[in-house]
């Protein structure tokens, strides 16, 4: 196999792993980065990479479930418990647009229909996070977890989460150029 090659299971695992941070985002109302990070610190990314077969198959609902709850065990709270909204701004969410609704939470269905957030170009780049993961993993010789956190917390990536940016206008291939000037210039200094 060529270098700049990775195997059926390698492009399946990361099509998976930058999916799924896309889901997990849109379901805890984050944006990517948030999520990626979220996920770090509090094992789901570990969670992830381990168990991606299994959580692949299951439906969206379960997997991000699971994700969830990998999180909490290890710390991680719900979202507002850490400030980053208000309980009162939390609850408002959680609250159907039509005031005689209820909502159960025991089904995807039934999450969809909150107003969730969405970044307006998290659907254009999830393209983008695939290719420009495996591009790192293939020709940078990185691991699929070196690949991933390089990725998520570099700037070409705060640039690309960046609506107003524009950024994901761009092919996947001039965003992965960018980042690669990026990471040459971190090693450089």
């Amino acid at each position: 196999m060529l270098q700049n090659e990775i195997d059926n299971e390698t492009h399946s695992k990361m099509r998976f792993i930058t999916f799924i941070i896309t889901m997990f985002a849109r379901a805890y109302k984050m944006n990517k980065q948030q999520a990626f990070l979220y996920l770090e610190k509090y094992g789901g990314l570990d969670y992830l990479f381990k168990h991606w077969w299994t959580l692949h198959t299951e439906d969206l609902y379960w997997s991000l479930k699971a994700l969830y709850s990998v999180c909490y065990k290890n710390g991680g709270l719900k979202y507002y418990l850490n400030k980053k909204i208000s309980k009162e701004q939390f609850l408002k969410e959680l609250t159907h647009k039509t005031p005689t609704h209820q909502i159960c939470f025991c089904t995807l269905r039934s999450l969809q229909a909150l107003e969730l957030h969405k970044e307006k170009n998290d659907v254009e780049t999830i393209h983008i996070d695939n290719e420009i993961v495996q591009s790192l993993i293939a020709e940078q010789g990185l691991t699929e977890m070196e690949a991933v956190k390089i990725y998520y917390t570099s700037n070409t990536y705060a640039q690309l989460s960046d609506d107003t940016s524009g950024l994901y206008q761009k092919t996947w291939f001039e965003i992965y150029e960018m980042l690669k000037k990026e990471i040459k210039s971190i090693l450089d200094s």
